[in-house]
């Protein structure tokens, strides 16, 4: 909420930063455990709960800063490292939609389209409340489309084109080029070094 008459300012739910918070410091706290009971040293397993302590840092900095503020001019839209700025007037629609994800809960998206569908700006719902999401949509004052049951990204970016980038859209093939890249890295050097020592 704002003071200022005519802003609309929605900030990060606390609720929703707490449950992540939680979900990672038992997640942490099981990583953790489970590597000092296979016999793993004590720096191994605090070096471990520092990585995890750094992620929950990042996680909670991404919370605190989020913001979208609606001005009679513009919407801008806050994450955790960039802010987002559009011309109010170029929002002509709103398509809504709740994704299913591989790992963690349903997260709500409002895609603020333009005249022709195209994006103008997209609001990640995970950190606002969805009333909070509801009282936005119903500030912009245009039409609101959308799917009414949970779906995939893959699934939201056939109906609707060019809102959801390719990554977001095939997570595991993302997930496996990375994973295919660092093995090719990691052979690679071990030949580089090996050829380099003979």
């Amino acid at each position: 909420m704002s003071d200022n008459p005519g802003v609309l300012v929605l900030r990060s739910d606390p609720r929703n930063g707490v449950a992540v918070l939680v979900l990672a410091v038992l997640t942490a706290g099981v990583a953790v455990t489970a590597m000092l009971l296979r016999g793993a040293s004590a720096g191994a397993a605090a070096a471990m709960g520092a990585g995890f302590a750094a992620l929950v840092v990042v996680v909670l900095g991404a919370f605190l800063r989020s913001r979208v503020t609606l001005t009679a001019d513009e919407v801008v839209v806050r994450g955790v490292v960039i802010t987002r700025r559009r011309a109010r007037s170029r929002v002509a629609g709103v398509v809504r939609a709740t994704f299913t994800l591989p790992r963690g809960g349903p997260t709500d998206n409002l895609f603020l389209v333009d005249a022709d569908g195209g994006l103008v700006v997209r609001v990640h719902g995970r950190p606002f409340a969805r009333a909070d999401l509801d009282r936005l949509v119903r500030a912009l004052g245009v039409p609101c489309d959308g799917v009414d049951r949970p779906v995939t990204a893959k699934e939201f970016g056939k109906s609707y084109p060019g809102l959801v980038p390719w990554a977001e859209r095939h997570p595991y093939r993302l997930g496996l080029a990375i994973g295919g890249s660092t093995i090719v890295a990691v052979v690679a050097l071990a030949l580089a070094l090996a050829l380099a020592t003979s």
